[in-house]
């Protein structure tokens, strides 16, 4: 008789093991680091004109290239006749920097991509992930399907800027709605060996049930650097992915997390010259590119493996006449962080307090719950006996 009164604390304590021992995996899941950033917000939009300026935009945010702080590298498998990976294809290299801000009812984009041998066909713009061309992934709630993929590039064929909504929602941003030109929604520009993108998301292409952004919101975003497999010098299909996602997975909590910050500050102010592509790192947490093999995405296969550069054709465009051909048919972090991503460690602090939090919480409440049970099943069923 006297180990029946032990047995009620023996599945309490059996019960409370299987219970947290999901819960503790689970919060390893929850605090899964995400790059993060803070960029500032405009007291003047910049304008869409396909040029950036560090008047206009001031710092950078962050880099995408080779050994760029999350920023992964895919390129293609070389197999023999067994299926056996012998080698990878080379991929174009690029020298981009990433440059971001926001206001009340936009978010923008500027990028800078110095590259060789521009190749991009497509003259819809659900074509433009096979070519040269940048993909964003970009969300204001994570909620259901409140966010959306949309490419961006420029054709060499014929000179047009594209874009593509790949989720258009309900209410939300529909196809050909975003349009290009001076002043419009995007406009890109390829002069020499370098590709410029400028870009102003609004609100409508990225949530619906948002009316205003204000400091201290977050945005999910992720970006993709396209390189086409049909260059000039024979390079491989690969591309350049900062946080995730977009291609290789396409959950939005793969995103980074952005903070929108204060005002922005503006570096060379007296200078309206473009500013220049160069290939150090941004604000970031996390130091490192990683890599992959045998991943799909878009419909393509790539993975990792050294870069070679190549060269090819220039190709320029006349910003006045870009028009828009939308289809329906489909960091180490370092010491010289910018002010784009400032208060970034305090957000981490905070979100690991208020997990910390949650955690205790839970268990608290399982405990207690435990506890009930064992109590209720001494009295109702082994006392009886």
């Amino acid at each position: 008789m006297k180990i029946k009164k032990y047995v009620p604390i023996f599945v309490s304590v059996m019960l409370l093991i299987s219970a947290l021992c999901p819960l503790n995996s689970s919060a390893a899941e929850e605090t899964k680091a995400r790059p993060k950033l803070t960029i500032g917000k405009f007291d003047k939009a910049p304008t869409i004109d396909g040029k950036v300026t560090a008047a206009e935009w001031g710092e950078k945010s962050f880099s995408i290239g080779e050994n760029q702080p999350n920023v992964t590298v895919y390129k293609t498998e070389i197999k023999n006749e067994e299926g056996e990976v012998t080698g990878y294809k080379p991929l174009n290299k690029t020298t981009t920097d990433v440059y971001m801000g926001w206001d009340d009812t936009h978010v923008y984009l500027g990028v800078v991509a110095k590259y060789t041998d521009h190749y991009a066909l497509a003259i819809l713009g659900n074509q433009l992930w096979q070519d040269d061309c940048i993909q964003t992934k970009i969300s204001a709630t994570e909620k259901g399907t409140q966010y959306n993929d949309i490419d961006f590039g420029i054709s060499s064929s014929t000179g047009k800027a594209l874009a593509h909504v790949w989720n258009p929602t309900q209410g939300g941003m529909k196809y050909g709605q975003l349009q290009a030109g001076k002043g419009k929604d995007f406009m890109i520009t390829r002069e020499g060996d370098v590709t410029t993108y400028e870009i102003a998301f609004p609100l409508k292409s990225f949530a619906t049930t948002v009316l205003k952004l204000k400091q201290n919101d977050k945005i999910s975003f992720s970006l993709v650097q396209h390189m086409s497999k049909n260059d000039t010098k024979g390079n491989g299909a690969g591309f350049y992915e900062f946080a995730g996602g977009i291609v290789m997975d396409k959950e939005i909590s793969n995103t980074a997390v952005i903070t929108l910050g204060a005002a922005k500050k503006l570096a060379g102010s007296n200078t309206n010259e473009p500013v220049a592509s160069n290939n150090s790192s941004g604000g970031n947490n996390q130091g490192g590119s990683t890599t992959s093999s045998t991943q799909s995405g878009n419909n393509s296969n790539v993975t990792s493996s050294d870069n070679s550069s190549s060269t090819g054709s220039d190709i320029s465009s006349d910003s006045s006449d870009i028009e828009s051909d939308i289809n329906t048919s489909s960091d180490s972090s370092t010491n010289d962080v910018d002010s784009d991503t400032a208060g970034t460690n305090a957000d981490e602090t905070s979100e690991k307090e208020q997990g910390t939090k949650n955690v205790l919480i839970i268990v608290i409440v399982c405990v207690v719950a435990l506890a009930v049970l064992g109590a209720a099943f001494y009295f109702l069923i082994l006392r009886k006996k």
